[in-house]
């Protein structure tokens, strides 16, 4: 991934689309192998996947279309991104798996995860366990927000 700031002058993005209740995952991560491991990953666990060839392009694709669940990068090629994402009221940020990978510390490490506003944080280096991790991740998220998801859907019903 190109690690260029965000401006204005990056393309034209396009909205994603995707069939109507699909489980989405944006990729946001500087090495193409991950990406593509993490793709298979995600599709194992149900998820599509989508991705950014850029920083810019991908800050553009976080504002325009809604996403159940997003890996990025720790790091200061990746505050664009982490801006804007901190940058969303709670109650979409809420709607969104938030897990940050890098290399500084173990996975689930709960500082680094309290510091980004995640919901994980996995070490970008366990490559031999990932699928086990991501798996433990998106059940820990659909445990945590189950009573939102309750409550939402008895506001919904009434």
């Amino acid at each position: 991934m190109n690690e260029q700031k965000a401006d204005n002058k990056s393309p034209r993005v396009e909205p994603d689309f995707f069939p109507p209740g699909s489980k989405v995952c944006f990729l946001c991560l500087s090495d193409e192998n991950t990406v593509g491991s993490l793709q298979n990953i995600f599709k194992n666990q149900g998820y599509l996947t989508s991705k950014a060839e850029d920083i810019p392009t991908a800050v553009k694709k976080l504002r325009l279309n809604q996403y159940q669940c997003i890996v990025t990068q720790d790091g200061p090629d990746f505050k664009d991104v982490l801006a804007e994402i901190s940058s969303w009221p709670g109650n979409v940020r809420r709607d969104v798996n938030l897990i940050i990978m890098g290399d500084q510390e173990p996975s689930f490490h709960q500082q680094k995860t309290f510091i980004y506003g995640a919901n994980s944080y996995l070490n970008i280096n366990d490559t031999d366990r990932m699928d086990e991790l991501i798996r433990q991740v998106i059940e820990a998220y659909d445990e945590h927000y189950q009573p939102w998801n309750q409550a939402r859907e008895a506001l919904d019903a009434g």
